[in-house]
C-alpha cells in the first residue's frame, strides 16, 4: 500500500525526516524481518516490519472510539499492553526509530478505516508538544514521530508549531490519577490561528485524558471547531 510523499515539514532537519528514509527504504525492499520473531515478512506486512501472525497477536481494541471530556471523537487501536507499550516506551528514547515507525503505520491504517472520507478528517494535526526542557533530554518529540507517517497516509497537514507547552509539567504516570488535570491545567497555548477548524491532537498513549482535556482547552481557545484525540495506544481495560 503506497503512501502520499511527505507532508511539507518545518525547515531544519528533524527526526521525522529520518522516518521518511526509513519509508523509503522498505518501498525498495521486497522483504523485511518481522520485529517481534524475525520470521520473513513480505509486501505491505515488509513496511510494518510484522508477519501477520504477529500483526493479528497485537493487543487490539474492540472498541477502539473513547469518550473523553472535551473531545468530540478519541481514537486509539491498540491496548497499552505488550508489544505496543514496549514500542511506546521506546519511542521515547534514543534508537526508537523503528518502534516509531512501526506505531505510526499501524495508527494511520486503522484512522484510515476509522476516518473513510476525507471530508471527516481533520483539517490540522498536532502532536501533543514537550517542554523544552523534556525535549532537550530526549532529543525529540516522539508524538511528532508517530504523526508523520499519519500525515502522509491521511493527507493531513502536521502543525508541529501550532501549540506550545508552556511550563514543564510532571510526567503525569508518577501521578494519582485524580490529579493530573490540575497538573496540565494551562500548560498549552495555541500559536495558530485555528477559528473553525476541526484539529486532531496526536499523542502515544492516552490514559485519563488530562492532557487531552488541557491541549484541547487551548485550541478551542484559539478558534476550533472541533478537537478529535489520535493516540497509538490506550491505558484502559480491553474489552
Amino acid at each position: 500500500m503506497d503512501y502520499p510523499g511527505p507532508v511539507p515539514a518545518d525547515r531544519g532537519l528533524h527526526p521525522c525526516h529520518h522516518l521518511t528514509v526509513i519509508d523509503n527504504l522498505w518501498r525498495c525492499l521486497f522483504t523485511s524481518l518481522c520485529v517481534l520473531c524475525d520470521q520473513e515478512v513480505r509486501g505491505h506486512n515488509a513496511r510494518l516490519q510484522l508477519c501477520r501472525w504477529c500483526l493479528a497477536s497485537l493487543p487490539w481494541l474492540s472498541r477502539p472510539d473513547l469518550e473523553l471530556p472535551g473531545i468530540d471523537r478519541a481514537f486509539a487501536p491498540l491496548a497499552y499492553e505488550g508489544a505496543a507499550k514496549n514500542w511506546v516506551l521506546e519511542a521515547k528514547h534514543a534508537g526508537g526509530l523503528v518502534a516509531a515507525r512501526t506505531l505510526g503505520i499501524l495508527l494511520a491504517d486503522t484512522l484510515a478505516d476509522a476516518y473513510p472520507f476525507s471530508s471527516e478528517r481533520p483539517e490540522r494535526l498536532i502532536p501533543v508538544p514537550l517542554s523544552s526542557r523534556r525535549l532537550r533530554r530526549r532529543g525529540h518529540n516522539q508524538a511528532a514521530l508517530l504523526a508523520a507517517p499519519v500525515a502522509r497516509r491521511l493527507s493531513v497537514p502536521m502543525g508541529r508549531r501550532d501549540v506550545r507547552r508552556i511550563r514543564h509539567t510532571p510526567v503525569l504516570a508518577d501521578l494519582p490519577p485524580g490529579n493530573r488535570v490540575d497538573a496540565v491545567r494551562g500548560a498549552f497555548t495555541a500559536t495558530a490561528d485555528l477559528v473553525g477548524a476541526r484539529v486532531a491532537i496526536l499523542d502515544d498513549v492516552v490514559t485519563t485524558g488530562a492532557t487531552a482535556g488541557a491541549m484541547a482547552h487551548a485550541l478551542r481557545a484559539a478558534g476550533a471547531r472541533e478537537v478529535h484525540l489520535w493516540a497509538a495506544t490506550a491505558a484502559i481495560h480491553r474489552t
